[in-house]
């Protein structure tokens, strides 16, 4: 008889989700295959078998956040949030860029 080589890993429908959630909520790769099977899982292995859900999990999470952050940007209740929004996404500052503050303001005179 024949040496056997380790059991080829099948991931289950369980296991997919389970990877998706926690890519989701942040986890690392490595936090992750350190629990998706008892003992744990290599992270190569991980990467292999659960490319897609390590990357939709990720993208997913962070297309609700940003919605609701552009919904709250835009209600005009949050003028906090109105102000992160233009200077992450619009390039906004709180002053004009090339101005000194020791120098007046150009309408300053």
């Amino acid at each position: 008889m024949g040496k056997r080589g380790p059991k080829a890993f099948i991931p289950t429908e369980e296991q997919r989700r389970m990877v998706k959630t926690m890519a989701a909520l942040g986890q690392s790769h490595d936090n992750i295959s350190s629990v998706i099977v008892d003992g744990g899982l290599k992270r190569d292995t991980l990467v292999k078998h659960f490319r897609k859900e390590l990357t939709a999990g990720k993208m997913e999470a962070n297309m609700k956040v940003a919605k609701c952050a552009f919904d709250m940007a835009t209600s005009g209740q949050w003028p906090a949030m109105t102000c992160f929004w233009l200077k992450t996404q619009a390039g906004w500052r709180e002053k004009p860029q090339g101005i000194d503050d020791d120098k007046p303001l150009p309408w300053e005179d």
